[in-house]
């Protein structure tokens, strides 16, 4: 089965998840609108889950648990590789921040105990100019 890209990633404040604004601003990004960074040669990068800031990452355990997420979590394929940005503001105010592969992620922690996952990296410049911003 091939991995199509269709997710979003909102720039908002949550009240689960944290601050996850750009620069004080509100928005949206679709995720799709990535593949042309993805998709320029580079590899994916061998990161540990510690170094990264993702929504989710406080209790793992509500992507799993959650009836909205359910789903997504079961279909989680955890050999892709999700995206983060080195640098880029968050919550926790980690090296990276994950914009895509919340679910494959805490699927990988619960059901194999990894420290570590494949991630493309892409600059903050590149997720800026990919976000509308309202």
């Amino acid at each position: 089965m091939r991995h199509i890209l269709t997710g979003t990633h909102s720039c908002i404040i949550d009240r689960t998840y944290g601050d996850w604004r750009v620069n004080g601003k509100t928005g949206l990004l679709y995720i799709q609108n990535l593949l042309k960074y993805i998709k320029d040669g580079r590899k994916p990068i061998s990161l540990n889950y510690s170094d990264i800031c993702w929504k989710g990452d406080v209790d793992i355990y509500i992507k799993r648990d959650n009836p909205l997420c359910k789903e997504r979590y079961i279909n989680a394929n955890i050999d892709i590789p999700g995206i983060v940005v080195r640098n880029a503001s968050n919550p926790s105010n980690k090296e990276y921040r994950m914009i895509d592969g919340t679910h494959r992620t805490a699927k990988r922690i619960i059901e194999s105990s990894y420290a570590y996952g494949l991630f493309y990296i892409i600059t903050n410049a590149e997720f800026e100019d990919t976000i509308l911003f309202n």
